[in-house]
């Protein structure tokens, strides 16, 4: 795994770091390395940054937002989009909640395994 700016990510430190830059250039302030993963309190957040912290060319999010509260959620969602943003990848999220779906610049539904519309933004 390589950070934005190339550098190699070999370790749990390493992807650490890496999340807090990214968390960092969204305003968001840095978790420490012990929680970066953790499912609990602002981990959410911690487990978007780490995803993206991994450089990856896509990244899949299924129901980004299914079990968090409505404030979580928005805040997670735009910490999502932000992260997006800086990081450039290409960023799949499926969801049902059709607020979510309405901030993307492309939505594609399904139903019963049929495509049902395209639309772009």
């Amino acid at each position: 795994m390589f950070d934005l700016d190339g550098t190699l990510i070999d370790s749990r430190r390493d992807i650490a770091e890496a999340a807090n830059t990214l968390l960092e250039q969204c305003g968001a302030a840095p978790l420490p390395e012990e929680r970066i993963g953790r499912m609990v309190g602002d981990g959410a957040a911690a487990l978007v940054a780490r995803a993206f912290a991994a450089d990856p060319s896509v990244l899949f999010a299924d129901e980004p937002t299914g079990n968090l509260d409505s404030a979580t959620g928005e805040e997670i969602i735009s910490l999502m989009f932000e992260l997006n943003r800086v990081a450039r990848t290409t960023l799949l999220l499926v969801t049902h909640d059709e607020v979510l779906a309405q901030r993307c610049p492309r939505r594609i539904g399904l139903a019963a395994g049929r495509l049902t519309n395209d639309e772009r933004r």
